[in-house]
This record gives C-alpha cells, sequence and structure tokens, in this order.
C-alpha cells in the first residue's frame, strides 16, 4: 500500500515504475489515473457520451422544473459508474481472451444487462419525479 506499480511486458503500452507516492501526491496521482480513465471511456464509447448528455439534460430539466436533484444525481452517477465498470471488463477480456468463448460473451452481456438495468431503473425515477409536471402540462 502506498505504492504504485506497474509491470510491462513487449507492449508498448505499458510502462515500468515502482514509486513510493505518500499523501497530496498519491491522492494527486489517483485523480490522475482514474480522470485518464473516464477521458478514455468518453473517447472511445458512443453509449458513455450518450449517457453523459442525457444525464446532463435530466439534470437540467430538474432543475428547470424544480425536481429534487439527489435521486436524479444518484441515478446518473449509478448508470455512468456502471458504464466505466462495463468498459473496463470489456478491455481487460478482450485481453485475457481475444477469441471467442461463450462465458467471456456471457461475461460481456451481464456487465451491459447491469447498465441496461440501472438505466431502466432511472427511467423510472425520472417518470416518478416528473409524473406532476407533465400531469399538469397536458
Amino acid at each position: 500500500m502506498g505504492s504504485i506499480q506497474e509491470q510491462s511486458g513487449n507492449d508498448s503500452d505499458t510502462v515500468v515504475r515502482k514509486t513510493k507516492l505518500g499523501g497530496v501526491k498519491r491522492l494527486g496521482s489517483s485523480f490522475k489515473y482514474a480522470f485518464s480513465g473516464i477521458k478514455i471511456v468518453w473517447q472511445t464509447e458512443l453509449n458513455f457520451r450518450i449517457e453523459v448528455f442525457c444525464a446532463c439534460l435530466s439534470i437540467f430539466v430538474a432543475w428547470l422544473f424544480k425536481v429534487s436533484l439527489i435521486p436524479i444525481l444518484l441515478c446518473c452517477a449509478l448508470v455512468l459508474s456502471l458504464e466505466l465498470v462495463n468498459s473496463a471488463l470489456e478491455y481487460l477480456l478482450d485481453i485475457i481472451s481475444p477469441e471467442f468463448h461463450n462465458s467471456v460473451k456471457h461475461a460481456k452481456d451481464i456487465a451491459a444487462g447491469a447498465v441496461l438495468l440501472a438505466s431502466i431503473i432511472s427511467l423510472i425515477v425520472a417518470s416518478i419525479l416528473f409524473f406532476p409536471i407533465i400531469h399538469m402540462i397536458i
């Protein structure tokens, strides 16, 4: 604990480094790596960009109509976090098993299902929260 270790293979994407970090430097490095992961998913995954757009839109609409932001923010965080985990799992499984395996397919499908389920539940939560407003408009 307190150290960051990266092992290198013959792969040009990996770096050999063994560093002891403490305090603020360690925290800064953790944030740097986390934001790097978000940036990678933003650049490579269309679904993540769509989900970020939907999250921003739902937060704006909730703010505009004075709907409680807490459930909206929690739902957005859940969907986006699961999308990040799903993407990480897909990257990892593609390295571990570049050839087709039914179990790998199942693992990827299950992770995608988690994102879908969170998205559906988020839509249900939004529908419940926005129902009184929609009902007044109609």
